[in-house]
């Protein structure tokens, strides 16, 4: 039990003291650690769905009304469109949604923090303070520079609500109509970035790295995954 509230307590001790990290490293707990924040988000992600929901679903139905026109026009008939739409509404309801988000968000969040550490352990391999710990060190790291994610999810509920849509987040994907500019600026969230910061001083504090490295790392690993995903949104897709 002690560990619990001590892994719970590192979310958000990381975020004011950099210095935990140091502490994070000589007791990792990753599990406990990986349980509470997926937890939380899912909790969080819940309550989104939950208080956009009536806006969201006339977004949907919007969607919906836009996919049948298109059908239309390639000439399906009028008896297709409506088996089409009929099937298509369930997957409008409010279950339906909760269901299919939670489930893929509870499988996403691990994989991503797994990658994350991964990726860590393969650029920064040949430094000899990773040569002291090991993989379970570097995920406590990974995860417990994740408290901001979970900050900036729960300042985005009373955004999500106004916005109406529960994907919404500190970014300036807000202000962008353009789907595709939409989907590349999205991950400019000012509390992702937040964490990332707190991922290099997790290696500042925890690995001994210097600020330059540490920032040069993270975020050059970032950078590469920023412009991958612009790549493929404006080239990729076009075949």
């Amino acid at each position: 039990m002690k560990s619990l509230f001590m892994s719970f307590a590192y979310f958000w001790r990381a975020i004011k003291d950099h210095r935990v990290f140091a502490e994070i490293k000589k007791n990792p707990l990753p599990v406990w650690g990986l349980v509470i924040f997926t937890a939380l988000l899912l909790i969080i992600v819940t309550i989104k769905i939950v208080v956009t929901y009536p806006q969201y679903k006339l977004y949907l139905l919007e969607q919906l009304d836009r996919t049948i026109q298109e059908l239309r026009s390639q000439g399906a008939t009028e008896e297709e469109l409506e088996a089409f739409r009929k099937n298509a509404l369930n997957f409008t309801t409010l279950p339906f949604l909760l269901i299919t988000t939670l489930t893929v968000e509870f499988f996403r969040q691990p994989v991503g923090l797994l990658i994350q550490a991964f990726a860590l352990l393969l650029v920064f391999l040949r430094y000899k303070p990773f040569a002291e710990g090991t993989f379970k060190h570097v995920f406590s790291t990974v995860v417990y520079s994740k408290g901001p994610i979970l900050l900036g999810g729960i300042l985005g509920i009373p955004l999500a609500w106004i916005m109406g849509n529960p994907g919404v987040n500190f970014s300036p994907a807000i202000f962008i109509a353009d789907p595709n500019l939409k989907s590349v600026f999205f991950h400019l969230d000012v509390f992702s970035l937040w964490s990332l910061y707190l991922m290099a001083m997790g290696l500042v504090y925890g690995f001994g790295f210097t600020r330059r490295e540490a920032l040069t790392g993270v975020f050059g690993m970032w950078g590469i995954f920023f412009a991958l995903n612009a790549f493929y949104i404006y080239v990729l897709k076009l075949f």
